[in-house]
């Protein structure tokens, strides 16, 4: 009995872990590190656009871990990027793919804005709808031709 006891806890114990774990893992909140936009993202219409691609849903465990967890983006290959997007993704000739953080508040509503702030400074942000906010981690394949040095990653929602 006693054995089984010490059994039924473990057991409790690894699927509490294993919930929680992934629900730490999801939570996007301190992957942003911009509460406001900075002064030149005010107006997003005047801001280049860059080419970005959402990791497909069934990746996005393997885009969130890793080396993005420490780094807010980083170098990847043009067949990784394929891996995670899935064959519609394609990189233009002269850029090269990066794998950026991404966060949304409110899933299944909203867009992505990948914007170029300055010289080699890259804004990752998110607007949705919804009564709700709840941040969520997730990842972009970007395209760009320069080297990025820093990036701007927030995200908002509008009820």
């Amino acid at each position: 009995m006693k054995n089984l006891i010490g059994h039924c806890v473990f057991i409790a114990f690894f699927w509490l872990t294993l919930i929680c774990g992934k629900a730490v893992a999801r939570d996007g909140a301190s992957w942003i590190n911009a509460v406001e936009l900075p002064p030149e993202a005010m107006i997003l219409r005047r801001l280049p656009t860059i080419e970005y691609y959402e990791v497909v849903a069934s990746r996005v465990d393997v885009a969130t871990t890793g080396d993005l967890i420490k780094n807010e983006f980083l170098p990847i290959t043009e067949e990784y990027a394929k891996y995670l997007c899935g064959t519609h993704y394609s990189c233009p000739k002269g850029q090269r793919p990066f794998l950026f953080r991404g966060v949304y508040g409110s899933g299944g509503t909203g867009t992505f804005h990948v914007k170029k702030l300055s010289e080699a400074r890259v804004l990752v942000y998110h607007h949705s709808l919804g009564a709700s906010f709840s941040v969520r981690r997730t990842a972009l394949v970007v395209n760009v031709d320069f080297i990025p040095v820093s990036a701007v990653i927030s995200c908002a929602v509008t009820k």
